[in-house]
């Protein structure tokens, strides 16, 4: 019998309190949603920001630089022309995390992101590909200077003025001064 036949027989016999109670309840995924998003909040808001804080005590390494490449399990063009220029210069301690968010599961994914996160509290540089919740989920040293090196053009996929008429251009005019 489906979820209809029991509110059917509910409503018509004399358990109409049962029914009552029967509404109430919440669906099983906004349930799920429920105990995924409190823990969710609880990852960003106390366990990476604990992580970042444990490791922050230590001083910065002024040569450390720190590659996070978030979905690859190798580092892509744009990292790979940063590496290697940074390898031949050979003054520069770097260290490469593949996060591969969307093919480890989810505790895979928690641990890379631990270590990558106590490795980011002591770096003077760090690379990303593209934007990682974890990274700015912690207060970042100001010793510590993040470069994202994704495409950012391509979000806004318009161009000069064929953007001058949207709503996206009068959006963007309080950015102004990006470099």
């Amino acid at each position: 019998m489906d979820t209809r036949g029991i509110r059917k027989v509910l409503r018509r016999t004399p358990l109409r309190r049962m029914w009552i109670n029967f509404k109430k309840l919440p669906g099983v995924k906004q349930v799920k949603w429920k105990i995924n998003g409190e823990r969710d909040r609880r990852y960003l808001k106390e366990w990476i920001p604990g992580i970042y804080d444990k490791y922050a005590v230590k001083p910065v390494k002024e040569n450390k630089v720190v590659i996070i490449e978030r979905r690859l399990d190798k580092l892509s063009d744009n990292f790979q022309q940063i590496y290697n220029d940074l390898m031949e210069d050979g003054s520069f301690d770097v260290h490469v995390h593949y996060l591969r968010n969307i093919f480890e599961p989810r505790k895979i994914y928690e641990k890379n992101c631990a270590k990558m996160i106590a490795d980011m509290a002591t770096a003077r540089y760090v690379f990303m590909s593209e934007a990682s919740t974890e990274v700015s989920a912690v207060n970042k040293r100001p010793e510590t200077t993040i470069c994202q090196l994704w495409h950012a053009c391509g979000a806004f996929k318009k161009f000069g003025r064929s953007t001058a008429l949207t709503r996206l251009a009068r959006a963007l005019r309080s950015w102004t001064n990006i470099r």
